[in-house]
């Protein structure tokens, strides 16, 4: 079996549609490299007897990625939302990921491609979701489109577009998720995280007397 990684980024953005894996394909810079990326995958059917390509929404994890770009805000009570922040985003623990490819692995009924997405939240929701993990009140700011692209370029596509990209087909093979809502990764990641922070400041306190 061979066991590849994709992402959200090959569908059709902005479409308002609950996307599957037979959604066609999108357009542009990430949809392109998405469709690059699986093809190389699909070589492999040549060798292996499956081919497993797990496409891959915004995965949430404490030590890096998305969410990690995003806290430094909350820190301050402060909450921005990128254009109208009613924008989907399909989210996943990493946790949930990994158990995703060990899952793609071992099930030999498994085949082509399947999303990685546990929940489907608007960027308000996601940011609410963080406040209350952080147990923060927050200020709602929003960060015009036309400023992101002055900063960003054709890069803010990927905080503006919507994608609801749905997890089903994984779950309906037997795939069950350690954490299948954003509130409960976000209570693992976060609460976690902050219980260890304080924990470290106890120790050095400790060290320094």
């Amino acid at each position: 079996c061979y066991v590849g990684a994709s992402a959200s980024g090959y569908y059709v953005p902005n479409t308002g549609n609950v996307l599957h894996e037979t959604s066609p394909s999108g357009y542009g810079f990430l949809a392109e490299v998405c469709e690059k990326w699986e093809a190389a995958h699909n070589q492999f059917q040549q060798v292996a007897k499956r081919v497993v390509i797990n496409r891959i929404g915004m995965v949430l994890s404490a030590k890096g990625g998305a969410l990690k770009k995003m806290l430094p805000p909350f820190k301050m009570n402060i909450a921005p939302h990128f254009g109208s922040g009613n924008q989907s985003y399909p989210c996943i623990h990493v946790a949930d990921v990994a158990n995703q490819f060990v899952y793609s692995l071992i099930n030999n009924d498994l085949k082509g491609p399947y999303n990685a997405s546990t929940e489907i939240v608007s960027q308000k929701e996601l940011n609410q979701q963080i406040a209350n993990a952080l147990d923060k009140n927050v200020m709602n700011i929003h960060i015009p489109k036309w400023l992101l692209k002055i900063t960003l370029g054709r890069m803010r596509f990927i905080l503006t577009d919507s994608l609801k990209m749905s997890g089903e087909k994984m779950e309906n093979e037997g795939s069950s998720a350690q954490f299948p809502t954003v509130k409960e990764a976000l209570e693992d990641l976060l609460i976690e995280k902050e219980e260890e922070a304080a924990n470290d400041e106890e120790e050095e306190n400790s060290a320094n007397k």
